[in-house]
C-alpha cells in the first residue's frame, strides 16, 4: 500500500493535481488543497501538501 501527497498551490483551488509523489515529500508549486478524501498536512504560505488515504 501506498500513501499519496499532493502538492497545492492556495491561489488555484480546484486545479487538478500538478504534483504527486509516492514518498510523501515533494514539493512544488500547482494545484488545490480542497482534496476529496484529503486532508492538509503541511501549510504554507503559498501551498500545502495534502496527503491522500493509503491505497488498500
Amino acid at each position: 500500500s501506498k500513501t499519496r501527497s499532493q502538492v497545492v498551490d492556495k491561489h488555484d483551488e480546484g486545479v487538478a493535481s500538478l504534483a504527486i509523489s509516492n514518498d510523501g515529500r515533494y514539493l512544488a508549486a500547482g494545484v488545490s488543497y480542497s482534496w476529496e478524501r484529503g486532508r492538509p498536512q503541511t501549510v504554507t504560505r503559498d501551498r500545502v501538501v495534502v496527503y491522500t488515504d493509503t491505497d488498500m
